[in-house]
């Protein structure tokens, strides 16, 4: 089985602090074979991020769709041996849980080991490598601040 095109369109971003608590959140969107699929959102730290905290929320996002169509996500990415990997969090425990418009927050163990839970995957694996932003950021958990 061939595996779905994906394309990522980094869109925004926002600073949030400063000196030392300096932060960054990057947002973009998903396309799985032209289709509008998800979002994300990529927090971190500007100095010396020790982790990326990252919203995932897929499902429906045309006129008619509402948060209910949608499942949120949530992630935390930290290096581990000198590449990044991320863990599944419980959405409702993430920054975003307010933000009851993104659509329903996922539990963990909800979302592991399931098709959901792939397709986020992979979807992330995209981000990583489309979203220049998102790659810079790896580089520096991976690698240190000079990279």
């Amino acid at each position: 089985m061939t595996e779905p095109t994906i394309l990522v369109e980094p869109s925004g971003f926002a600073s949030h602090g400063e000196g030392l608590e300096a932060r960054r959140t990057l947002w973009g969107y998903v396309f799985v074979e032209a289709e509008p699929s998800a979002v994300y959102y990529v927090h971190a730290r500007e100095v010396g991020p020790e982790a990326l905290e990252v919203q995932v929320v897929m499902g429906a996002f045309g006129d008619e769709a509402t948060p209910a169509d949608r499942a949120v996500i949530a992630l935390v990415g930290q290096a581990h041996g000198g590449r990044l990997a991320f863990m599944l969090l419980d959405a409702e425990a993430s920054r975003w849980a307010s933000h009851e418009f993104l659509g329903v927050p996922q539990r963990a163990a909800a979302v592991r080991g399931t098709e959901l839970g792939a397709r986020v995957f992979r979807i992330l694996d995209e981000v990583v490598v489309q979203d220049e932003r998102v790659a810079e950021l790896r580089g520096r958990l991976e690698h240190g601040p000079e990279h």
